[in-house]
């Protein structure tokens, strides 16, 4: 196991002691590893269990910069233009502040993420 899977695997371990229920609106739960103000900068695991996917309400808009890397599962995110990205543990993408898609994902599901939320202009 390489250094890296070791850390992220400890990370997960970690985590799993302290998830809370996700966002408003969206299904799973987060573990945050960082919260800020100034700049707004997130990071954090979201996970989501069998049974708590409603694959009828999938559309997402990413609310802010959004960089991640699938840890446990699978997904297929489809953009708006068609674009479509299929990922699994191992795979990292990257999104833009306001990015429409839909997402279909398959359970139990882990992803490790970082936000950056731009201000209003």
């Amino acid at each position: 196991m390489s250094t890296l899977d070791s850390y992220i695997s400890n990370a997960v371990a970690a985590a799993d002691a302290s998830f809370e229920p996700a966002l408003e609106g969206m299904p799973g739960a987060m573990c945050w590893l960082r919260q800020s103000d100034n700049p707004s900068v997130h990071a954090g695991i979201w996970r989501v269990l069998d049974g708590e996917w409603d694959s009828d309400d999938n559309e997402y808009e990413f609310p802010s910069d959004e960089t991640f890397i699938v840890l446990e599962g699978r997904v297929v995110i489809q953009l708006e233009n068609g674009t479509r990205y299929d990922l699994g543990p191992g795979d990292a993408a990257s999104f833009a502040q306001g990015t429409r898609s839909t997402w279909d994902l398959t359970t139990p599901f882990r992803k490790f993420f970082v936000e950056n939320t731009r201000p209003e202009v």
